[in-house]
């Protein structure tokens, strides 16, 4: 019987010994960027190399952001494509590839991106994506979603209101493993961290002391923690993913 490894060794697996090299796509303000390239700077995601940000948008915030944390990057212009979905993706692969690119985090990119050959695609999504993902559901919109869905329970069942309502941070694939699916936030879920939101914010939107946008941002800012842990958290797992598809010849989709 194989003896059980010591718990450091253990510990150091799952770092591995060599970073997975990793990127990360765009297109706004990159906010959810920054946190995985700050975290990988810091040394908050041991086991992740962040090489390159891709922007699908012409001056987007993420590209000043990338360059403040000393990461390369690199514009690809979704509407310099026109209808061309087939090309713009096509550059995306043949980049990723130059830079044995094996590890992609989407952090508020907007655009549908096609499985690559040997790289795996992950996400983190701030709400429940089977009921608040896909096009759209992103920003204050996706907890606009959560609390209207939530005033939607409590209107047909009022004694809902004293109860605890919660939210979650879903990190899922990027990029369903059934390539016959297509959209946004439909991967194969890896975890979900639940959320408890503070009954303050439901009673105060539904009695109308907070409008919707109000309600909303203060639930974004409650959430925010709990979406930044889960995308330190789980960037070593993604990592770890990739090194454990590569020793043992799993599938996971993109390779």
């Amino acid at each position: 019987m194989e003896q059980q490894k010591p718990l450091s060794d253990l510990l150091n697996d799952c770092v591995g010994t060599e970073p997975t090299n990793s990127a990360i796509i765009a297109s706004g303000g990159g906010t959810t960027a920054e946190v995985y390239m700050l975290g990988a700077k810091n040394g908050w995601i041991p086991g992740v190399d962040i090489r390159l940000l891709i922007s699908t948008v012409e001056g987007a915030g993420c590209i000043s952001k990338a360059k403040n944390c000393g990461v390369r990057t690199v514009t690809i212009n979704r509407k310099s494509f026109g209808k061309n979905q087939d090309a713009f993706n096509d550059e995306i692969a043949i980049t990723l590839d130059a830079l044995e690119i094996e590890l992609v985090f989407l952090a508020g990119c907007n655009q549908f991106i096609r499985a690559c050959p040997g790289i795996y695609f992950a996400n983190n999504h701030p709400a429940p994506k089977e009921t608040d993902g896909g096009r759209g559901m992103h920003d204050i919109m996706l907890h606009e979603h959560v609390l209207m869905r939530i005033k939607d329970k409590i209107s047909r069942y009022p004694h809902m209101i004293n109860e605890v309502h919660r939210t979650c941070v879903d990190h899922h694939e990027a990029i369903p493993r059934d390539r016959s699916k297509r959209g946004m936030d439909i991967g194969e879920p890896l975890t979900t961290a639940w959320v408890d939101i503070p009954p303050y914010i439901i009673s105060q939107f539904i009695e109308g002391i907070l409008d919707l946008r109000s309600a909303a941002k203060l639930l974004q800012q409650h959430v925010m923690r709990y979406e930044y842990a889960s995308i330190i958290s789980n960037a070593i797992m993604d990592g770890m993913r990739v090194r454990d598809a590569k020793k043992y010849g799993i599938d996971m989709g993109g390779f």
